[in-house]
């Protein structure tokens, strides 16, 4: 499900600019931002550059995962020309927060005054992808032995692979048995 939300303006009508994002989208699988300029004028658009900039709560998956924007050259685009691109990102914000990106495209027609088209685009954080759940008795008497139940679900489309549940206990607690065996130290599956 994508969803395309446009601001801003450019000088020159014949370019146009569309950026679209997954609506909701669960925090830890990367996903993927589309991006679209077209030259619908006969002329040539040159010194194009594309610059991306993005909310604290996502991180780029694209060259320098520090910087705080992407920027790219994309230099000179014929007459009715379509150009796409792909930018994909990591959410590491917390549920239920909008996190935005930008796009701002800047060009010049014929040498003449720069141009720029800005596009944004925001996507909601929906979640974690895996969610988990732990069951314990309300009361526990010193001594004896109880149980707690820990489920895990995966609620993205994404695989995961190599997972590992690790479990911290007091050291006053010791661990007795589990319906899977550990791998590592009574506390690690």
């Amino acid at each position: 499900l994508f969803f395309i939300f446009n601001s801003g303006s450019g000088s020159s009508g014949d370019v146009s600019v569309v950026l679209m994002a997954p609506e909701n989208i669960p925090r830890g699988v990367p996903f993927e931002v589309s991006l679209e300029i077209k030259n619908g004028a006969e002329t040539l658009i040159q010194a194009a550059n594309l610059k991306i900039t993005y909310s604290n709560g996502l991180i780029s998956l694209l060259g320098n995962r520090d910087a705080a924007f992407i920027n790219e050259s994309i230099g000179t685009l014929g007459g009715g020309s379509l150009t796409k691109k792909t930018f994909r990102f990591l959410p590491i914000t917390e549920d239920g927060k909008e996190e935005k990106i930008n796009a701002f495209l800047s060009y010049s027609v014929g040498g003449s005054a720069r141009f720029e088209v800005t596009k944004t685009v925001v996507a909601k954080i929906k979640g974690a992808a895996l969610k988990t759940e732990i069951k314990y008795p309300e009361k526990i008497l010193g001594g004896s032995e109880f149980a707690i139940e820990i489920t895990y679900e995966n609620t993205s489309n994404l695989d995961f692979s190599l997972l590992i549940l690790r479990v911290a206990y007091p050291s006053s607690f010791r661990y007795v048995s589990a319906s899977l065996d550990p791998d590592m130290l009574n506390n690690e599956w």
